[in-house]
């Protein structure tokens, strides 16, 4: 018997991935659950805000998203490691979100999405930049203009 390695077009598997979304207003909600999920995730570990307030914006070429819940380097990385076997399934209770694709839910209303992202007070503002058509994350330090003041998740998806 003969086994023959299977490859993967990254960029055109992500797409896919991002098309499973019915429409655009499902690729929005899927930023809210994430939310949901970080405040009930926050709230089994004590760390919690007392409200999970999540805000959105629509303009004629941009979706904003905002939430409390930040992540780090490490967590997107490993979340970009982990596309398609969400870490969400291996909690001990209860997620919205278990498929691992959330974060190119973007695809379905643009070409680019852009994360700005403080996990905690007095960390740096991290700049994550998915686009369409490629197998790669881009990974900035936030410019000052960019920076969130306080921990938390801005999220731009643009056409």
């Amino acid at each position: 018997m003969r086994k023959v390695p299977i490859k993967l077009h990254t960029a055109n598997a992500l797409r896919w991935l991002g098309s499973l979304y019915r429409n655009p207003a499902d690729a929005i909600k899927e930023h809210i659950s994430n939310a949901v999920d970080e405040h009930f995730k926050a709230k089994k570990i004590g760390k919690a805000f007392p409200v999970c307030e999540v805000t959105y914006s629509l303009q004629k070429d941009r979706v904003t998203i905002e939430y409390p819940y930040g992540m780090s380097k490490e967590e997107f990385i490993d979340a970009l490691q982990r596309v398609a076997d969400s870490a969400k399934k291996s909690l001990d209770f209860k997620q919205i979100g278990q498929l691992g694709i959330g974060m190119f839910s973007f695809l379905q209303i643009g070409k680019k999405c852009t994360f700005y992202s403080k996990k905690d007070k007095g960390t740096e503002t991290i700049r994550v930049t998915l686009r369409e058509g490629s197998d790669n994350a881009e990974f900035e330090t936030a410019r000052k203009r960019e920076s969130l003041r306080e921990s938390g998740i801005k999220i731009i998806g643009s056409v």
